[in-house]
């Protein structure tokens, strides 16, 4: 059985040591490891691929699930997190220990594909939206990140691009127009909004306890107001694990569709920042498998 293994040297835990043992676990379970490195445009999936492992983290996600295009539903994925946040890969449960990962995937092969999650994506003029996408004082924070010092402190760099904003901090009102899961629709304003596939935001803290990357929905997440104040009360909140909405300083929906207007502030999708532009996402015909 051949497994491609898509890894990405740029990733944030990234060790050729933990490729290598993954890669030998995989061996002596039977699979032949076919190895392929992405690049910065991108990474070419072989046309005979029958699984891919992603070694690495949402971004690099998202760039298999691009690369696969049509075939994405057919060709099943597994995750190795050896991202920053790895944030699909911490909500399907995928093991950090390269032997008990590949015990963890070989198990759910032989089990079949009935038993595998099927994650309808977000789409993003036509980008796939694997795990969040938000605009914001978040996104802002993502635009500003220095990825040499990503590549040393992890997740601790998002931490210093956010205290550089202090001084300037981000604001501007946007309206918001969604079509919700029930089949109503609504129309709101904020200065922040959060579009999420899973519970989890920046590593193990729980932002949308509603949300499943299996849903046919996802979760819209807005902050009427994103001063500083608000926002350190709601990173807060989520870090001892209560309820954002609960407490007033967050509204939440459960969507498939939405617009956010115009405003001067990039849109963060996966670990990543583009720059502004109006957002229209929609949960399209794009379904990935996740062999766990």
């Amino acid at each position: 059985m051949m497994l491609d293994i898509v890894y990405n040297p740029a990733s944030g835990h990234f060790r050729q040591k933990r490729l290598d043992a993954m890669a030998d676990a995989f061996a002596a379970l039977g699979f032949q490891p076919r190895l392929a490195m992405t690049r910065p445009d991108g990474v070419a999936v072989p046309d005979d691929a029958r699984l891919v492992c992603v070694h690495g983290g949402d971004g690099t996600l998202q760039m298999v699930a691009r690369a696969l295009g049509k075939r994405a539903g057919q060709v099943p994925l597994c995750i190795y997190p050896a991202g920053t946040v790895n944030l699909i890969a911490r909500e399907l449960g995928y093991a950090g220990d390269p032997g008990r990962f590949a015990q963890q995937v070989v198990r759910a092969w032989a089990r079949g594909a009935d038993s595998w999650v099927r994650s309808p994506l977000l789409d993003f003029e036509g980008v796939p939206v694997m795990a969040c996408l938000s605009v914001g004082p978040d996104s802002m924070v993502v635009a500003n990140l220095s990825p040499g010092l990503k590549a040393r402190i992890g997740r601790y760099a998002y931490l210093l691009s956010g205290l550089k904003l202090l001084r300037n901090w981000p604001r501007q009102s946007f309206d918001i127009a969604a079509g919700l899961a029930d089949g109503g629709a609504i129309d709101t304003r904020a200065e922040a909004a959060f579009l999420s596939r899973g519970r989890f935001y920046a590593g193990p803290f729980v932002l949308s306890p509603r949300a499943r990357v299996d849903a046919d929905s996802f979760e819209l997440i807005t902050l009427p107001r994103a001063g500083r104040l608000r926002c350190a009360g709601v990173a807060l909140a989520v870090m001892a694990g209560l309820p954002t909405d609960r407490l007033g300083l967050t509204r939440s929906w459960s969507v498939r569709s939405v617009e956010l207007g115009n405003r001067a502030l990039p849109v963060q999708i996966d670990g990543d920042a583009l720059p502004p532009r109006p957002v229209r996402a929609a949960l399209g015909g794009l379904v990935v498998r996740y062999c766990i």
